[in-house]
């Protein structure tokens, strides 16, 4: 889970995964649930708001071009 920091994931904001609700988004940090599942806190660049979404909401891996 460590290594997750830092890198930028599609994910899914709610049950329905389409393509309307996906979004990408840095994640900046996790946590265990108390059922011991885990919560992944994504962020999207520029804005102020933050996204807790389940493991399973995580789509996919996105390259950046980071310099």
């Amino acid at each position: 889970m460590e290594k997750l920091i830092g890198l930028n994931f599609e994910f899914f904001t709610d049950e329905s995964e389409d393509v309307s609700t996906k979004l990408i988004g840095e994640v900046i940090g996790y946590y265990q649930t108390t059922l011991g599942g885990m919560k992944i806190i994504l962020t999207q660049k520029g804005k102020d708001l933050v996204y807790i979404v389940p493991v399973s909401k995580l789509h996919k891996k996105v390259k950046t071009n980071r310099p």
